[in-house]
C-alpha cells in the first residue's frame, strides 16, 4: 500500500514528473489523480502476480493507440511501463479530461450510438492483436468478471442479502448457463475490452472514450456489447429501447449476426446478476470500499 505522499515521490523518481496526487476510487487497485503542469492517472497493483497480465493491457493499449480511443501509456525514465515500488507495482497512464459516463443525468441519441461505435472500433482493432499461449491461459483463468464463467457466481449468491433479488440472479445466471453458455462458447472468439461499465466511459468534446484495461478476457465480441448494454439499461425508462441504440451504432462499423442478436438480451442480464453477485462478494471481503456498491 502506499499513501499520497508516496506516490508523489514515485512520480518524481521514476518519471521526472512533478504534481499532487489524490486519491481515487477503484475496484481493486489504487489510483491516484497526478495535477501538475498536466493530469495523470498513477495506478498502484498491490498483487505483483499480475505483472504478466499487466504486460498485456500494455500491447493491448499500444496497439490501440492511433485509435485516439483509450489512454496512453506513460513510459519512466528509463522507458519502462511498469515498475516495482515496495511491495507492489505502479504504472502511469495519461488522464482523459471530460466527465464520466455515470455522472451526466441523461444521453442524446447520438452520443449512444456513438458508444456504440466505439466499443465495435476498439474489437476490431484488438482482433487483430495477436495472443500467445501464454497470454491465452492468463486470459481464460477463472475470473469473476468472465461471462463464459458466469454460472460460477451461484456458488456465492447466498451472499445477496434481498431474497427477492437473490431469486432474480439464479433464475438468470442458471437461464445463462441452460440457453447461452453453449452458444457462446461455439462463437468465434477474440481480445475484447469487456468492461465498458459507466465509470469506464469518460464524455469528451470529441466523443465517448474507454478507459482501465483490467479486465480483459478472450471471449465472443458479443460479450463486451452486452456489458455496455447492460450498465447503460442502468436506471433507464425504457432499457430495450437504450440498448437498441448501442447496437445501431456497433452494427454501423461491424455488422453483428442474428446468432449474436438472439443472444444479447440474455447476456444483458446475465452481466447484471454477475454484478450483483460479484459485489456482494466483493463488499463481504472487503465492505469499506464504497465503489464496491456505485451499481448496485
Amino acid at each position: 500500500m502506499i499513501d499520497k505522499e508516496e506516490a508523489r515521490r514515485a512520480l518524481d523518481e521514476f518519471w521526472g514528473i512533478s504534481g499532487e496526487a489524490e486519491r481515487i476510487s477503484g475496484e481493486r487497485d489504487l489510483n491516484f489523480r497526478i495535477i501538475g503542469k498536466g493530469k495523470q492517472l498513477l495506478k498502484y497493483y498491490q498483487d505483483t502476480t499480475e505483472i504478466d497480465y499487466l504486460a498485456l493491457q500494455d500491447r493491448a493499449l499500444a496497439h490501440l493507440k492511433n485509435l485516439k480511443l483509450v489512454p496512453e501509456l506513460i513510459k519512466t525514465k528509463d522507458g519502462s511501463t511498469t515498475i516495482k515500488s515496495g511491495n507492489g507495482l505502479l504504472r502511469l497512464l495519461e488522464w482523459i479530461e471530460g466527465q464520466m459516463w455515470a455522472e451526466k443525468s441523461s444521453h442524446s441519441t447520438e452520443e449512444i450510438i456513438e458508444l456504440g461505435r466505439v466499443v465495435a472500433k476498439i474489437d476490431a482493432e484488438l482482433k487483430n492483436l495477436e495472443i500467445s499461449k501464454a497470454e491465452r491461459e492468463l486470459l481464460d483463468r477463472d475470473f469473476i468478471w468472465n461471462m463464459l464463467q458466469a454460472d460460477r457466481a451461484l456458488q456465492w449468491v447466498d451472499k445477496i442479502t434481498d431474497a427477492e433479488t437473490k431469486e432474480n440472479v439464479i433464475q438468470t445466471l442458471e437461464s445463462f448457463r441452460k440457453n447461452a453458455k453453449e452458444a457462446l462458447l461455439h462463437m468465434p472468439s477474440q481480445l475484447i475490452h469487456n468492461d465498458a461499465n459507466e465509470w469506464n466511459i469518460v464524455s469528451t468534446d470529441s466523443g465517448p472514450k474507454i478507459i482501465d484495461f483490467g479486465d480483459l478476457i478472450f471471449a465472443p465480441r458479443i460479450v463486451g456489447l452486452a456489458v455496455a448494454g447492460a450498465y447503460l439499461s442502468l436506471g433507464a425508462s425504457d432499457p430495450t429501447f437504450e440498448i437498441s441504440k448501442l447496437i445501431r451504432g456497433y452494427h454501423s462499423i461491424t455488422p453483428l449476426t442474428i446468432e449474436e442478436i438472439e443472444v444479447l438480451h440474455l447476456l444483458v442480464k446475465t452481466r447484471i446478476a454477475m454484478s450483483i453477485a460479484n459485489a456482494a462478494l466483493q463488499i463481504s471481503a472487503n465492505p469499506e470500499n464504497t465503489y464496491l456498491e456505485i451499481s448496485q
